[in-house]
């Protein structure tokens, strides 16, 4: 586990390597922004095709709707972190101090990004 402490992050760095989407928008759910860009399937079409290129449909519902493609960033040397809140549990009043702690969840060597 992570500790943010003074503005660093202090952990163990994960060997696992996961790639990213950086969506330009804001989805009302991760379901419906799953949708737009096709469902896992088409992810996966799009990984392992040799264009590489993920394509974002606003409206999936609207035929006439023109997608926005993705090209792959690589290499890419980010960090997927998760960011939670732990109560001290050495006091148990409702003043207890939160310890925010920053989990290395992975290491994000593509990133899809969309440009227009």
């Amino acid at each position: 586990m992570g500790v943010i402490k003074d503005g660093s992050i202090s952990g163990v760095l994960p060997t696992n390597k996961v790639f990213a989407i950086n969506y330009p928008g804001y989805p009302s759910s991760i379901e419906r922004a799953l949708e737009t860009l096709g469902g896992t399937q088409d992810i996966a079409k799009a990984r392992e095709s040799q264009s590489n290129k993920l394509e974002l449909h606003f409206r999936p519902e609207d035929p006439y709707s023109h997608p926005v493609i993705g090209d792959i960033v690589t290499p890419c040397n980010q960090f997927l972190l998760k960011i939670s809140k732990q109560k001290d549990e050495g006091q148990i009043s409702e003043g207890a101090e939160e310890n925010i702690c920053a989990d290395i969840v992975g290491h994000v060597s593509e990133m899809y990004n969309f440009n227009g």
